[in-house]
C-alpha cells in the first residue's frame, strides 16, 4: 500500500500548488477588489451612523458631511472606483446600443392622417387611405347611396410625415371605420343584416336580429318534431357589426324585420286554362315536366277544363327554410321467377307450383325539404330485412297433338290451364246460369255431327265417379286436387274408358259425346266445381 499511496500524495501536492498559483496570479486583482469593496462597506456603515447622529444634532450640516464623505471615499478608494467604471460603463454602453437598435428597428416613417380636422391614424402610404375610402363607398353602396349625404365623404385628407412604431400603423379597414365615424352623416353602431350578400337593414341590437331568425328555424323544428334534423336557411345570412347611417330607411326595429322576413319575395303564378290546352303543353311552356306540374297541383284531374286555374310557379318566401333529415321506409323486393319445363303439361299450360313472396328492405334516405316541399332525396343505406321467396312455374312442353288408341287430335289450353273438353266440338248451346227450365250448373258443348266425338280430361287428376248417375246419364267426375273437380255428363253408352281411382292426364280421352240421361240431343254437359260450388266454366276455359 505504501508503494501505491506515495505517488498519489505527490500528485495531490502538485495539483494544490497549481491551484494556488492560478489563484495568486490570475485572481490577484479580483481578491484585491473584493477586499477593498469589503473595507468600503465598513466605512459606509460607519459614515451612515455618523450622518444619522449629525442629522439629529444639526440637520443643516448633513449635506456638507455627505459631500465630505464622498470626496474622502473617492480619494481613498480611487482604484476601486476606476475598476467599477471600467467594468460598468462598457456594459451600460452595450445595453444602450441594443435598446437603441431595437427601438429604431421597430419604428418606421408613416403618414399621420387628419380628416375633417380629426386625427384618424397612421398609414404606411396614401394607397391605404384610398383603399379605405373605397371600402367605405362599397359599404355605403350596398346600403343605398340615396340615403347617404355624399358630401360628408368629399373632404380632402391632410398628411404629415411622422416617425412611429410599427404597432401604431393602421389598416384600411380601421381607417374606413374612422372615416364613417368622423363624417358629417348621422352614424350609429348597429348590426347590418345581409341576405345572400345584399344589404337588407341594420338593427341596433344584434341579439334581437339573430333571435328573429332563430325563431323562424325553431318553428320548423317544432313542426317536424325531429331533433336530429338539420334546419337552416337556403340563403346565406350574414351579420356585420359596424357603423351605419342612422335613419329609418337603414335602421329597423325587430318587429319591422320580422314582418319583412315573413313576406313573400315572389308571389305564386297561376295560369288560366283555355280551350285546346293540355297539361303537357302547359308544363313545357313554363319549363317543367307534366309530372312536376301535377305535383304542385295535386287537385288537378286527368283532364283539365277551360277557365280552370293551374299553379305554374309557387310563391317564394323572403327567406326560405331548408330541412335536411333522414327518413326510413320499407320497400318491397321483387321475387325471382324460376321456370322449369314439365312434360306432363301441354305447351301453353304453365302451372305455378310455388307462389312468389316479395321481400322487404329498410331504406334510409337523406331528404331535403324547402318550405315544406321535398326537393331531393339521396339513398344512404339499404338493409334487407326479409328475403324474397322465388316463384316456381312449371312450363308445359307436352305437344298439343295427342295420339292414342282413339285416334289423333289437337287440344287447346286456356290461360288458366284447362283443356277444352271436346276437341272436335266448339259450340256452346247452353250457358251457365238460370234459364227457362231452371238453373244450369254448367255449359253444354255440341256441334254438327257431335254424336260419338271424343271427350278428354280438362286437367290431370283422379277419377272419382264413372258410370250412370240420375239425370246426368253416363257421367265422369275427376278430382284435380286443391278443391277443384270437373264433371262430364250425357256420355254415349259404352264409351267411358276410365274407371274410379284411375289417374288420368290432361287431354286424355275418357269418353264420347252422347245423349244419355235428361238430354234432348247429343252434347257434352261440362261443369267445374270449386270447393263444392259450381262456377262458370267459360271463365276457366278461355
Amino acid at each position: 500500500w505504501k508503494i501505491v499511496l506515495k505517488p498519489l500524495k505527490v500528485l495531490i501536492t502538485i495539483f494544490r500548488m497549481i491551484i494556488i498559483a492560478i489563484d495568486h496570479f490570475a485572481f490577484k486583482s479580483l481578491h484585491s477588489f473584493i477586499d477593498e469593496l469589503a473595507y468600503l462597506r465598513v466605512e459606509v456603515r460607519s459614515a451612515s451612523k455618523n450622518i444619522r447622529s449629525a442629522a439629529s444634532k444639526s440637520p443643516r450640516s448633513v449635506f456638507f458631511i455627505i459631500l465630505l464623505y464622498f470626496k474622502t471615499a473617492f480619494k481613498r478608494h480611487t482604484k476601486l472606483f476606476k475598476t467599477i467604471g471600467n467594468t460598468v460603463l462598457p456594459i451600460a454602453s452595450v445595453i444602450v446600443l441594443v435598446l437603441t437598435i431595437n427601438y429604431w428597428g421597430g419604428a418606421t416613417f408613416a403618414l399621420k392622417v387628419t380628416y375633417n380636422n380629426k386625427d384618424i391614424g397612421y398609414i404606411k402610404d396614401e394607397t391605404v387611405f384610398l383603399e379605405a375610402k373605397g371600402l367605405v363607398e362599397n359599404k355605403l353602396d350596398s346600403i343605398d347611396n340615396s340615403l347617404i349625404d355624399a358630401s360628408g365623404f368629399t373632404a380632402a385628407p391632410k398628411y404629415e410625415l411622422s416617425l412611429v412604431s410599427l404597432s401604431k400603423l393602421t389598416d384600411s379597414s380601421s381607417i374606413g371605420e374612422k372615416l364613417i365615424e368622423f363624417s358629417d352623416n348621422a352614424i350609429t353602431n348597429a348590426c347590418g343584416i345581409y341576405v345572400d350578400g345584399d344589404f337588407l337593414c341594420a338593427v341596433k341590437n344584434e341579439t334581437d336580429a339573430k333571435s328573429i331568425f332563430d325563431n323562424i328555424l325553431d318553428d320548423y323544428h317544432e313542426k317536424i318534431k325531429d331533433q336530429n334534423a338539420i334546419v337552416n336557411f337556403v340563403e346565406d345570412i350574414d351579420y356585420v357589426q359596424g357603423l351605419y347611417p342612422d335613419n329609418e330607411h337603414v335602421i329597423w326595429d325587430a318587429s319591422r324585420l320580422e314582418k319583412k322576413l315573413h313576406s313573400n319575395k315572389v308571389e305564386a303564378v297561376y295560369y288560366t286554362v283555355v280551350d285546346g290546352d293540355n297539361p303537357y303543353d302547359i308544363a313545357l311552356e313554363y319549363g317543367m315536366t307534366e309530372r312536376q306540374l301535377r305535383a304542385i297541383n295535386p287537385q288537378m284531374g286527368k283532364y283539365i277544363m277551360a277557365g280552370e286555374q293551374i299553379l305554374v310557379s309557387n310563391q317564394v318566401k323572403y327567406v326560405q327554410v331548408k330541412v335536411i333529415k333522414t327518413e326510413q321506409v320499407n320497400e318491397s323486393v321483387d321475387y325471382d321467377i324460376i321456370k322449369t319445363n314439365n312434360s306432363n303439361y301441354f305447351v301453353g299450360d304453365n302451372r305455378v307450383t310455388r307462389a312468389g313472396v316479395e321481400g322487404q328492405e329498410k331504406v334510409t334516405y337523406l331528404v331535403t325539404y324547402i318550405n315544406g316541399m321535398r326537393t331531393s332525396r339521396e339513398e344512404i343505406s339499404r338493409v334487407r330485412v326479409k328475403e324474397p321467396i322465388s316463384k316456381k312455374v312449371a312450363v308445359g312442353t307436352k305437344s298439343t297433338r295427342v295420339s292414342s288408341g282413339s285416334g289423333s287430335y289437337d287440344v287447346s289450353i286456356s290461360r288458366g290451364g284447362f283443356v277444352w273438353p271436346a276437341p272436335s266440338c266448339h259450340t256452346v248451346t247452353s250457358y251457365y246460369g238460370w234459364r227457362r227450365s231452371g238453373y244450369h250448373s254448367g255449359i253444354d258443348i255440341s256441334s254438327s255431327g257431335s254424336r260419338g266425338k271424343l271427350i278428354v280430361a280438362s286437367r290431370s287428376g283422379t277419377v272419382e265417379s264413372a258410370g250412370r248417375y240420375s239425370s246426368y246419364g253416363n257421367q265422369i267426375v275427376i278430382n284435380h286436387g286443391n278443391g277443384i273437380k270437373t264433371r262430364y255428363a250425357h256420355l254415349l253408352n259404352g264409351s267411358i274408358s276410365v274407371r274410379v281411382g284411375e289417374r288420368v292426364g290432361a287431354g286424355q280421352a275418357i269418353g264420347r259425346v252422347g245423349a244419355t240421361g235428361n238430354a234432348t240431343g247429343p252434347h257434352l254437359h261440362f261443369e267445374i266445381i270449386i270447393n263444392g260450388s259450381n262456377v262458370n266454366p267459360l271463365k276457366y276455359l278461355k
